[in-house]
């Protein structure tokens, strides 16, 4: 639809430029490699969608169109201030403090007294050095730079000339420039007058370096993140880099040529080049900034030659030397007595412009506030004239930009909602700036009577605006030509989606996990976020039972990794985002339960649901989808994984692949013909690890328990010597489990250890991180499991620390291919090897079941919801709960700790209470058996908090802290010990 419209808009204005320019325009917004073939059959190719949409944004200027022009130079102003408003709100202590400074200075200015002296001076100061850094960002794109420095150095040179002295007031100078009355004429050195503009000058060129950072850093992102943004500039840099590459250069012009091997030679040279290169009026480096971002040039080699040295020390000189040299008080009369010798006319151009600099040296020797009676030569009014001109022509040149800039955004947006409406129709939301200032004030402590109050408000705001902004253009521009096509009616399409649009999208859009339960008492938005995920699955389950919906909207694997962003963010995704990745995954899936659907056993829909079926309601055939390991971010070409239904089946899936693994004919033999094998694991691993003895065959006897340190950790030196003992007592060792985070004390086995063990023994090395491996993702607390990468296999429980919903338990193997191995039937009922599609992305033979939950799919839209920063603040802000826990409890009387610094999130301890703190050891320990019970028993009558005990060893019962719920507080864990000391003082 998209390049339907443009090529009509094409037509109609008939803009398409010539073929020859097409190519190389084509290529700055398409670049292609040199191996892709040419099959045009010798035909120009078409110009892209974005060519078109760059050449419709150049006739808009002024001259062609005056009243869409400055329509849309206001509604990009409009934009900018909304913009820049949302920003503040998003600095708040930055705001604050702004604040509170310029009430400070704001009372300070309309306060008489004598400090007004001060304020004045303060006050002319930072708005002479603003406006010169304003002119110097204004200069650096494009808008006007020949008039900002030049005319002012030049008035400074003839007045210290004609004056004899620079004593005429430092900056900012008044409108013209008056000689002193009583001053001793002297001879002015060049380096005096350079002296005087120095200020403005190397303010001037801070800006110009300033207005280089935003392409500078775009390239850059665009470099790390492997990322084409649309952006004509950076698209006409890598147009220059891949001809140059492909050796296509003859293509670009002689200029574009040159740039191309400017850009190559500065990725080479770095500070040393853009110092030389661009200290230089230079057209070769126009691309400064772009060019430096994309060879990832340091930013501060960059910002340093660019800001300081190359414009603000060196080209500013340069440039300011130039212009004194040229207004000295010799080279200006001598310049004047060379026009007569111009033949003709040169004795009339010589007397206007000699009366010219007289009056301009008279205008130097009046009398503050006189009246100087103004020239009205003929070159006078010329020369006002051509000012006056190039003024105008500097505003026409910032709203021509602000139209066209915000043309590009119209484009952006409609390009993003991929809708079919014209680009030049008016989607311009002018009284929807509410909606962004909305969120800031509803998310921060606003109480919720006023908060509806609020939110109706900017509702009937938001809805006027809507109305009167579907409308305005057409009032504005009437039947205009300017409209090229677009008809009222799709003004009123705009009008009904913008009237229409649903509320809630925004506000979603604006809002990450962390917002909404658990971790803000942000009830409102986390309801709405509810009723948008169920509204998205009753309509999947009306789409199920409709006969004229299509089972499946069948995708070949490669095709459907393109639809789904399977990738982890870095960042947060906002709510809406997971709402519409909630949509896209169950429009792509098998509706099971659609009535036509007979491949496997399918009851449909019935009154019985509960929401956990619901939830996984899509993929309850696990086998027909992506694959596992894909969705967490493992490389599947080196490393494998499955989902289980928990830890223990996990760590089950492990010890069998193991036992294949040293002895492929089990599979088939059983354990008829192999040695009598034997695991090994520490005395506080968990219990599924002699399950799963059981279960292979291996027998719980031949699963020895390792001792543990007094911290819970297992001992290398006793692992050592019972592997030794296994072999000479004639047994084949195996396996061996570390456990990367106990049930009870949280503790770590130390992997490195143990690893160089096992490869010694040739032994398959297992790590139970059901409960600790979420500290992977934390890069300040990963190094507990250190070691790690050099395992065979390991378990990782999301459904604990990351907080996925049970079940979400994984088991990850370093060998590609064990588990098809170990495991695969290769049931012809299901794993047919003759479908229409790549039957490598049928993992479902992997396991030991069949049918199974999509435990993936909760996992993979958590972690979008959170990104892998999100995750990290997580994890750290759990374990800096656990070391304030720690500390609190160290703090109160009646508290001992069993283990001093916890590893994990486990805090083990008892509470001691004061009768029986003075008792000798048997009794006060028979006693203290009994205390944790008895606390626990009356908690539950109160029903104010819970908290579990259990005995260990020698020791009589503990409580068993654990800090897994990211909405916990210290109010919360005060509350704990107040209570456990009120309830065990009472006993």
């Amino acid at each position: 639809m998209f390049e339907a419209d443009f090529e009509e808009m094409a037509k109609k204005k008939s803009i398409t430029p010539k073929p020859a320019k097409i190519d190389k325009k084509v290529a700055f917004n398409e670049p292609t490699t040199a191996s892709v073939p040419h099959t045009s059959g010798g035909l120009k190719p078409s110009p892209s969608l974005n060519t078109l949409n760059r050449l419709e944004r150049e006739t808009i200027v002024l001259w062609r169109k005056p009243f869409l022009t400055f329509y849309y130079a206001i509604m990009e102003l409009l934009h900018l201030f909304i913009e820049f408003i949302v920003r503040l709100f998003d600095h708040k202590l930055l705001l604050f403090l702004f604040t509170i400074v310029a009430s400070g200075f704001s009372y300070a200015y309309v306060t008489p007294g004598p400090h007004q002296v001060h304020i004045q001076s303060v006050e002319k100061t930072v708005l002479w050095w603003g406006w010169w850094v304003f002119l110097g960002v204004l200069s650096s794109v494009g808008l006007g730079s020949g008039l900002h420095t030049a005319p002012h150095i030049a008035a400074v040179t003839l007045a210290a000339y004609e004056c004899g002295t620079l004593d005429f007031p430092e900056p900012p100078y008044p409108s013209s420039i008056v000689c002193p009355e009583k001053t001793t004429r002297r001879a002015v050195t060049l380096w005096q007058i350079v002296s005087k503009v120095r200020i403005e000058s190397l303010l001037w060129g801070a800006g110009t370096a300033l207005g280089e950072l935003p392409p500078y850093f775009m390239a850059r992102a665009a470099r790390l993140g492997g990322q084409q943004p649309d952006d004509e500039e950076y698209r006409e840099f890598l147009a220059h880099m891949n001809a140059e590459r492909g050796g296509n250069s003859e293509e670009l012009s002689f200029m574009d040529r040159c740039k191309a091997k400017m850009e190559k030679f500065i990725a080479r040279v770095g500070f040393p080049g853009i110092l030389l290169f661009a200290s230089i009026p230079n057209p070769l480096f126009d691309l400064a900034g772009i060019t430096c971002g994309h060879f990832l040039v340091p930013f501060w080699s960059f910002f340093s030659a660019r800001r300081f040295s190359e414009k603000a020390l060196v080209k500013m000189h340069v440039q300011m030397l130039f212009v004194i040299i040229a207004f000295s008080e010799h080279h200006a009369e001598h310049v004047v007595d060379l026009l007569e010798k111009i033949p003709v006319v040169g004795s009339h151009i010589r007397k206007p412009m000699l009366e010219l600099l007289t009056k301009q040296k008279n205008a130097l020797h009046r009398t503050p506030g006189t009246h100087v009676e103004q020239s009205s030569s003929t070159l006078q009014v010329a020369l006002s004239m051509i000012v006056s001109l190039m003024i105008f022509g500097f505003l026409m040149s910032i709203v021509n930009s602000l139209a066209q800039g915000y043309h590009k955004r119209l484009y952006d947006r409609t390009k993003k909602l991929k809708n079919s409406i014209n680009i030049i129709s008016f989607p311009l939301e002018l009284f929807n700036f509410p909606s962004n200032i909305e969120a800031h004030l509803f998310n921060h402590s606003m109480p919720t009577m006023a908060s509806k109050d609020v939110r109706m408000i900017f509702d009937v705001v938001r809805s006027f605006g809507s109305l009167l902004n579907a409308w305005l253009p057409f009032v504005f521009l009437g039947s205009s030509s300017e409209f090229d096509g677009t008809t009222s009616s799709t003004l009123l399409t705009t009008l009904l989606e913008l009237v229409t649009v649903d509320k809630s999208d925004e506000r979603l859009k604006r809002l990450i996990a962390k917002e909404i339960l658990p971790q803000t008492q942000n009830w409102e938005a986390t309801e709405e976020f509810l009723n948008r995920i169920v509204e998205v699955l009753l309509k999947y389950i009306r789409d199920e039972n409709d006969r004229d919906q299509k089972i499946l909207e069948f995708h070949h694997p490669d095709k459907m990794q393109m639809l789904i962003d399977l990738s982890i963010p870095e960042k947060p995704e906002n709510l809406l985002s997971l709402v519409k990745s909630c949509e896209t995954v169950l429009s792509l899936g098998v509706r099971t339960g659609h009535p036509r659907f007979f491949n496997q056993i399918s009851c449909g829909f019935g009154p019985g649901f509960d929401g956990r079926r619901v939830a996984h309601r899509h993929g309850q055939h696990k086998y027909v989808y992506l694959r596992n390991s894909a969705a967490i971010g493992w490389d599947v070409d080196k490393a494998d994984g499955i989902f289980a239904p928990g830890g223990s089946i996990a760590n089950l899936y492990a010890m069998n692949a193991a036992r294949h693994h040293l002895h492929p004919r089990s599979k088939h033999l059983g354990m008829k013909d192999i040695p009598t094998l034997c695991a090994f694991t520490s005395e506080d691993s968990h219990y599924s690890i002699k399950t799963a003895a059981a279960v292979c065959g291996i027998g719980t006897d031949y699963c020895f328990n390792i001792p543990t340190d007094r911290h819970g950790k297992m001992i290398p030196e006793a692992l050592e010597r019972k592997i030794i003992e296994a072999k000479k007592d004639g047994l084949t060792p195996f396996f061996v489990c570390c456990t990367a985070g106990t049930t009870v004390y949280g503790a770590f086995d130390p992997i490195e250890r143990v690893a160089d063990i096992c490869e010694t023994h040739k032994l398959w090395l297992h790590v139970d991180a059901a409960w600790g491996g979420g500290l992977l993702l934390s890069p300040e607390h990963r190094y507990r499991l250190a070691g790690i990468e050099r395992v065979n296999s390991v378990t990782w429980n999301p459904h604990k620390m990351m907080g996925a919903l049970l079940q979400c338990s994984a088991c990850l193997f370093r060998q590609d291919g064990l588990l098809f191995q170990c495991n695969q039937m290769s049931a012809d009922y299901l794993f047919q090897q003759d479908k229409p599609y790549d039957v490598s992305f049928d993992t479902g033979d992997k396991a030991i079941q069949c049918g199974r939950h999509n435990d993936v799919f909760k996992l993979w839209l958590m972690w979008k919801s959170k990104g892998m920063e999100g995750y990290r603040q997580q994890i750290n802000r759990l374990m800096d709960l656990t070391y304030y826990f720690t500390k609190r409890i160290k703090e109160t009387e009646g508290f001992e700790l069993i283990i001093e610094k916890p590893e994990l999130l486990n805090i083990c301890f008892w509470y001691v209470p004061s009768k029986i703190r003075n008792l000798d050891a048997a009794e006060r320990t028979a006693r203290l058996e009994k205390i944790a019970p008895k606390i626990k028993a009356e908690m539950m009558v109160r029903g104010t908090t819970m908290v579990g005990y259990q005995p260990d060893k020698q020791r009589p019962n503990f409580f068993r802290m654990i800090i897994s719920n990211q909405a916990i507080t210290h109010d919360d864990l005060d509350f704990l010990i107040k209570e456990i000391v009120d309830i065990g003082e009472s006993l």
